[in-house]
């Protein structure tokens, strides 16, 4: 596969992604949907996301690669310590080769898999902090890329407004709902508008190469 297909498969997985995950009410369909699409965009043996309260505490976390009873030998869900941590309260991104030789790692529960690169994103909705997506033990490779790191975020953009719709068809009618649902559409505009910036980009590639690769583009 050429560069150019693989960056428009790319963007067709992450337009099925943004599709299938708006269409979806029920929270807990929406947050299992991440995890495994996010698994298999960028080819990760794991991951998990995790849901934050009022407070920033977590109170869900949802796994993708885990058999029910490897999920059940690990016990309760983190609490939000070592990377985990890092990654609530930072609101920036985190990449890393091995877990274990940064200093903030708190190392991993008895019955937890072994884990060695993670990338970390955070859900973000209207500047609020709301979750975290992560990955890890990327396939075939050392380490998340840089590309990759840029797909899960543009996947976590969607995921948020994703979120925060499923949360609301949660609650009751009433005014407020409808208002914060037309508020929810105008975001989910822009994630859509993100998708096509990128089509753009692409397409300025292939004007770049059509002259030497016309096949290709």
């Amino acid at each position: 596969m050429t560069s150019t297909q693989g960056t428009l498969e790319e963007l067709r997985a992450l337009t099925e992604a943004g599709v299938s995950l708006t269409s979806e009410i029920s929270l807990e369909k929406v947050l299992q949907k991440v995890v495994d699409i996010g698994r298999d965009l960028v080819g990760a043996r794991y991951a998990a996301l995790s849901v934050l309260g009022p407070s920033g505490e977590i109170t869900r976390f949802i796994t993708s690669g885990l058999s029910a009873e490897e999920r059940e030998a690990i016990g309760d869900i983190p609490s939000g310590k070592g990377l985990l941590g890092v990654l609530l309260h930072k609101g920036d991104s985190l990449s890393l080769e091995t877990i274990s030789s940064d200093p903030r790692s708190a190392g991993f529960p008895p019955n937890h898999p072994p884990m060695t690169s993670l990338l970390g994103v955070p859900l973000v909705f209207r500047t609020h902090i709301i979750g975290n997506l992560y990955l890890t033990n990327k396939t075939g490779e050392r380490a998340f890329s840089d590309h990759d790191q840029e797909l899960v975020r543009l996947l976590a953009t969607q995921a948020a407004v994703a979120i925060r719709n499923a949360e609301l068809h949660g609650r009751a009618d009433s005014v407020a709902r409808l208002e914060e649902r037309e508020r929810i559409g105008m975001d989910l505009h822009d994630g859509v508008m993100q998708s096509i910036y990128a089509v753009g980009l692409t397409l300025e590639d292939c004007s770049e190469r059509v002259n030497d690769h016309p096949d290709e583009v």
